[in-house]
C-alpha cells in the first residue's frame, strides 16, 4: 500500500499542504479505501501508518532530529522500511547508508557525523497574499 500513499502524499504536497499533514491525510485516505476491500485491523494499520510517517523524518540529519529519531519506539521498523525503499531505488542509497552508519557510532562520533550531514533543502513558501487596501474618506 506504500505506493498509493506515496503518490497521494506527493499530490497533496503539490497542492501546497505541509509534509506532515500530507503524509497523515494520504495514509488515512489510503487505509480507509483499503478497508472497503479487505479487513485491516487497527493493531496493524496504526503501526503501519506510523512507519510511513517516519519516512520523511529520515531526511532530517542535522541538529537533534537524528537522536530523537533513534529513540522513537518504531525506529527499527521504519529503518528497515527505509532499507527496502533504498533497495528498490525509491529512497537514496546514501541516506540508508548514513543511517546504518549513524547507529554504529559512539556519541562523539555521532556528533561529528551530524555536523557534517548535508543541510536539508528548505521548501520555499508562497508569499502571503495581502488584502487589498481600501481607502475610506474620512
Amino acid at each position: 500500500m506504500w505506493e498509493p500513499v506515496r503518490l497521494r502524499t506527493q499530490a497533496l504536497l503539490d497542492q501546497g499542504m505541509s509534509a506532515l499533514e500530507a503524509a497523515q491525510l494520504a495514509g488515512n485516505q489510503i487505509t480507509s479505501e483499503q478497508i472497503l476491500a479487505t479487513s485491516l485491523p487497527k493493531r496493524f494499520s496504526f503501526p503501519m501508518r506510523e512507519i510511513w510517517m517516519l519516512q520523511s523524518r529520515f531526511e532530517r540529519r542535522r541538529g537533534k532530529a537524528p537522536y530523537r529519531m533513534l529513540e522513537h519506539p518504531r525506529f527499527r521498523a521504519a529503518y528497515d522500511f527505509l532499507l527496502l525503499r533504498s533497495e528498490t531505488g525509491e529512497a537514496a542509497e546514501e541516506l540508508a547508508d548514513w543511517w546504518t552508519h549513524f547507529q554504529t557510532l559512539n556519541a562523539g562520533e555521532r556528533d561529528t557525523l551530524v555536523e557534517s550531514a548535508p543541510a536539508r533543502k528548505k521548501r520555499r513558501r508562497r508569499p502571503r497574499k495581502r488584502k487589498p487596501v481600501t481607502k475610506t474618506n474620512d
